[in-house]
């Protein structure tokens, strides 16, 4: 699994998706809220969860490293709340007790529900392709890949069936394009 966090640059942490040290990536949006981040110590619940929270769980980072490193980097971060919030909510990985559906959403969503696509160079509506928000490549890669796990979830039968009812050529676009961010992520490249 991809490992969120094996060393800050500073802190002997490696993040992925940003390197917290290169104002360059301050223009995606998690190297925005990673670099806030690293300054404050702190970030808004939202975007701890469907910023940060939300990436790593669509990109399959270790549920177990993203805590760790919301330990680390957030001022006010105590183990108690922690551990539920980060295993139970923002990575689901605690077997749906905390909660009854993963809290993973696409560009769409985050759109909706805050400004931070307003400057973005991705389209949040495009689905797929260069121009795509990797939030929405990476949310339908999700969906695939847990197809099976969420197929009796009724809270997720919307998404679902929006997948199965998507074209053949459409789905395998989209998957070959996730396939490329997440080989970006693994090279340790800004996607």
């Amino acid at each position: 699994m991809r490992k969120f966090a094996a060393r800050l640059e500073d802190d002997g942490w490696d993040v992925r998706y940003a390197k917290l040290n290169d104002p360059d990536n301050a223009q995606t949006l998690s190297g925005e809220l990673l670099c806030h981040t690293r300054e404050h110590a702190y970030s808004h619940h939202i975007q701890r969860l469907m910023i940060i929270g939300n990436f790593a769980l669509l990109a399959g980072i270790d549920p177990a490293q993203v805590h760790e490193w919301y330990l680390a980097v957030y001022a006010d971060a105590f183990e108690w709340v922690e551990a539920p919030n980060t295993i139970g909510i923002s990575q689901f990985a605690e077997g749906g007790i905390i909660a009854s559906k993963p809290y993973v959403s696409s560009a769409n969503y985050i759109d909706k529900m805050s400004n931070f696509c307003d400057h973005c160079e991705y389209g949040s509506k495009t689905k797929s392709g260069p121009n795509a928000c990797p939030f929405n490549i990476l949310h339908w890669h999700f969906i695939d890949r847990h197809e099976q796990r969420f197929g009796n979830n009724p809270r997720m039968g919307n998404v679902l069936g929006t997948w199965r009812r998507m074209d053949g050529a459409k789905k395998q676009t989209i998957l070959e394009d996730a396939s490329k961010i997440l080989a970006k992520l693994d090279a340790d490249e800004v996607v």
